[in-house]
């Protein structure tokens, strides 16, 4: 009998303890809840809405969550954030010419704006972004501008103005002491180095698309030397990072990746199916992130087996160029160039930058888009 109720009260106590509410372990949950709740929130992305006879371009991020686009609509033209996960907008600044071209530095602290006085003459404007204050301003005469931020001093910029017959001249913006000096330089596809030096490929102008040894400049004292004796095709390059691609010699139909750090020492060297006769090459649609992770478009060949022929699809490749570990972001991408944020959690593509990619999920979803 004693037993029976021992029996007996163990279950009591049991049922009984399945039903005791712990007000500590429910404030524990709050926490994770809210945590889900935040979560789910920053994964939802809006879309980029814009008026049919508006023109608008992303001009690139701002931090993981902004982009900053330029807008003109009649004749107001704008540069404005955009917050992907609020859908919030804020006017940044409102220009009297038609804006060409426009850059965030490497930072996001400033923006370099290319804005169309005439057809031969551009206004460049660089500003803050965080109080709007104009650090430099200048007109040039041009056909083209291209530009290229110094990452180790952003109150350096390459500048290259483009004649109508694609001669070029060359200057080095200092906003800091807000002057402009021109240099001799013998590519104007040069590259930041360090705050006084520049990369480029010593190639043969009359020889489009020979590989050449890569030359180091320096801008103050004109002293050149190459640092390598190894030839490529492509240059680019990030802080304290650099890539160079060439076709490779070994393997048919594709191209050669070779990335080194400000030593010139290799850091990885991989070859992707990229050949050199297609259009487009060398790779461009190529972004580097903050922790050293490559995106890359890469094409993939796709045989259609009734026809027995071949059509050529994109995927997008991510990378890290210190461990080689590589996964496939996305299959099937519409062709196009790629930015993606300081943390490479998103990356905007396409022609237009219409698309953005969810990295971390792996899907695509419609980023800029027409009223209806």
């Amino acid at each position: 009998m004693g037993s029976i109720f021992t029996i007996f009260m163990v279950i009591i106590l049991v049922l009984t303890g399945c039903g005791i509410s712990d007000p500590q372990s429910k404030q524990k949950g709050i926490p994770d809840t809210e945590e889900r709740q935040k979560k789910q929130h920053d994964e939802v992305v809006h879309t980029l809405t814009k008026e049919r006879n508006d023109d608008l371009f992303i001009a690139g991020w701002l931090s993981d969550e902004e982009v900053l686009y330029a807008k003109s609509s009649g004749e107001s033209y704008l540069l404005v954030s955009f917050n992907i996960h609020t859908g919030e907008k804020k006017k940044i600044y409102q220009f009297k010419e038609p804006v060409i071209t426009a850059k965030v530095s490497p930072s996001g602290k400033y923006a370099i704006v290319h804005t169309g006085i005439s057809e031969f003459e551009a206004r460049i404007s660089v500003f803050t972004l965080e109080d709007k204050e104009i650090v430099f301003e200048e007109t040039f005469e041009s056909k083209e501008i291209s530009y290229e931020w110094n990452e180790y001093d952003e109150s350096k910029i390459l500048l290259i103005a483009f004649a109508d017959d694609w001669s070029y001249s060359s200057f080095i913006i200092d906003t800091s002491a807000k002057n402009v000096h021109k240099i001799a330089l013998s590519d104007p596809f040069s590259i930041w180095h360090n705050d006084s030096t520049l990369l480029y490929l010593d190639s043969d102008p009359q020889k489009n698309g020979t590989a050449a040894p890569i030359i180091k400049y320096n801008y103050r004292t004109g002293k050149k030397e190459a640092v390598s004796s190894e030839r490529y095709s492509f240059l680019r390059g990030w802080k304290n990072v650099y890539m160079a691609a060439a076709p490779d010699e070994k393997l048919d139909d594709f191209t050669e990746i070779v990335f080194f750090n400000e030593e010139f020492e290799e850091i990885s060297r991989f070859s992707i199916p990229f050949p050199a006769h297609m259009a487009g090459w060398p790779p461009p649609y190529i972004d580097m992130t903050k922790h050293q992770v490559f995106f890359f478009v890469e094409p993939k060949k796709v045989k259609n087996v009734e026809t027995n022929s071949y059509r050529t699809d994109n995927r997008l490749i991510k990378r890290n160029i210190v461990t080689g570990i590589e996964s496939v972001v996305i299959d099937n991408l519409p062709d196009g160039p790629v930015l993606c944020n300081p943390s490479g959690t998103y990356c905007i593509t396409g022609y237009l930058y219409e698309n953005i990619i969810n990295v971390e999920e792996k899907k695509i979803y419609p980023f800029v888009e027409e009223k209806e």
